[in-house]
């Protein structure tokens, strides 16, 4: 039971007690709405209730199933083993194999015969690139 009154953001120089198996706060400076300074003795209950009342304590609640799920996901993607992403093309301009197509439509030019622009970014440098590929 909380035997005095006032916001969580009253508590100063807290302390923590176990008094026959039940952990007790103790603040040594209470202020209460009134503007009295008293000492309160919270029991964990009543101090998990205040702790309800915080918006971040919910969120921080919330974490440890969280995390749990998570560590499921990525347990489950190391279990399927999945292959390793392709290397590009040798960029030529850094050369990385980290060049990639990131645009591909018909040639202006060259479209009605297959012909197709292709534009290549690097994922290393950032330079860009475009081909004419005949080939289709």
């Amino acid at each position: 039971m909380i035997e005095s009154t006032g916001s969580p953001e009253c508590l100063r120089n807290t302390m923590i007690c176990v008094i026959a198996n039940e952990p007790l706060v103790i603040p040594a400076s209470f202020n209460t709405i009134f503007g009295r300074e008293t000492v309160a003795i919270i029991n964990a209950s009543d101090l998990l209730k205040i702790l309800d009342l915080i918006p971040l304590w919910k969120k921080l609640k919330e974490l440890p199933a969280k995390v749990e799920a998570l560590e499921a996901k990525v347990a489950d993607l190391e279990r399927r083993g999945l292959p390793p992403a392709p290397a590009g093309k040798r960029c030529p301009f850094c050369g990385q194999n980290n060049f990639f197509v990131v645009k591909s439509e018909p040639d202006p030019i060259f479209g009605p015969l297959g012909g197709k622009k292709r534009t290549y970014r690097c994922s290393s440098c950032g330079q860009e690139e475009e081909t004419v590929d005949t080939k289709g």
